[in-house]
């Protein structure tokens, strides 16, 4: 399905708020496509958010994965033992029990809270995660969680592809992809700064890129790059959320009624 001349809405960083995804809903009702930029769990109601997200229809609403969502669902379903274990260790991080908690389960994350999770999370939230992707690509814009690298469009987009395709047959590959986490956990190498990813977007004949993943506070500007990038993230801290219209190329806010 095409969405290059629709009303498409960027959600970015809902960090377990499902009462401003509903907000977003409902502050849009004549949106005919919204994008979830990734990071939706990890915050006060993770099972509250995906259970709204399971149950709308996929033509309507694109999920796609933050880093967040990778680490949690290698924690869950990486098929290599050892290589799970890994993962787990990278789950135990600030927020991710939170997760826990908001589906009755107590204790920190490890593995067997992770194998808790995994028999009793609904099979319609596993598939949110399973489902999504890792970037929307439309005529004009491109959605990424945190960003891209140097590599012509084209091969990066090849590479999620090929990522989220294993990643869907339990092979998390031991990393994650630098357009969700922003950086290379081994290396350090980081996304490219707005300016730098101009021509990179200019090659592939993309006009603006948007972005979620970089918490910003309310006096750090959201367009960066002459108006071409876009930041979208607030600090959770916040109680609102800045969405972006791709048909305006606007961002508003969203508050909780």
């Amino acid at each position: 399905m095409s969405y290059e001349h629709e009303k498409t809405l960027v959600i970015p960083d809902l960090h377990g708020r499902p009462e401003l995804l509903r907000a977003s809903f409902q502050a849009y009702p004549h949106a005919e496509h919204f994008i979830i930029a990734g990071d939706f769990i990890d915050g006060r109601d993770t099972k509250g958010v995906l259970d709204i997200l399971a149950d709308q229809n996929p033509e309507r609403v694109t999920v796609l994965l933050g880093n967040h969502e990778w680490v949690l669902d290698a924690a869950l379903h990486e098929e290599d033992p050892e290589a799970r274990d890994v993962w787990t260790e990278v789950w135990r991080q600030p927020y991710h029990d939170r997760v826990l908690r908001s589906y009755g389960l107590p204790g920190a994350p490890h593995i067997e809270t992770a194998d808790a999770l995994r028999e009793i999370l609904p099979p319609d939230h596993a598939a949110v995660l399973r489902d999504a992707a890792l970037y929307h690509r439309a005529a004009d814009y491109v959605v990424l969680h945190a960003g891209i690298t140097g590599e012509p469009l084209p091969a990066q987009f090849a590479y999620l592809d090929a990522m989220n395709l294993a990643r869907r047959s339990g092979n998390f590959n031991g990393e994650i992809p630098m357009q969700l986490a922003g950086k290379d956990r081994q290396s350090g190498e980081r996304v490219l700064l707005p300016d730098d990813a101009l021509a990179v977007l200019d090659d592939a004949g993309v006009e603006r890129m948007i972005n979620g993943h970089w918490h910003r506070s309310r006096h750090d500007a959201p367009m960066r790059a002459a108006g071409r990038v876009v930041y979208l993230a607030l600090n959770p801290q916040y109680d609102e959320l800045p969405v972006y219209e791709t048909w305006s190329n606007e961002i508003t806010i969203v508050t909780p009624p």
